[in-house]
């Protein structure tokens, strides 16, 4: 299962400016932060997938709203969600991964 985190509205382009500079080692931290310290994300929904790819497919609209999918659970506290972009965040069983403008980026892995 892969959670998703959206950046809150006020730290959304924040967020999508970090993507853009996130070959730098310290700007990985600072999405770490970003959602452990900081609060700018919300927890918007799962994925039942491991498949960063298949997460971020379903979690866009394209011809429904992303949490009307089979296979994505909208979180509880969150009414309506944009779709995820770049600078969102997802949280896989091995690590947490930034959208970046292609593809995605490990900012934090977890285990050995």
């Amino acid at each position: 299962m892969i959670m998703v985190y959206h950046a809150k509205r006020e730290h959304f382009v924040e967020a999508q400016n970090l993507a853009y500079l996130a070959e730098e080692e310290p700007v990985a931290a600072k999405f770490v932060s970003m959602l452990d310290v900081q609060g700018c994300y919300e927890h918007v929904g799962d994925v039942e997938s491991n498949d960063l790819d298949v997460a971020y497919r379903l979690t866009n609209h394209i011809d429904c709203a992303w949490w009307e999918q089979d296979g994505v659970a909208r979180s509880h506290k969150v009414e309506k969600a944009r779709s995820t972009s770049i600078g969102d965040l997802m949280v896989a069983p091995e690590g947490i991964y930034a959208v970046m403008p292609f593809g995605f980026k490990k900012v934090k892995s977890f285990g050995g």
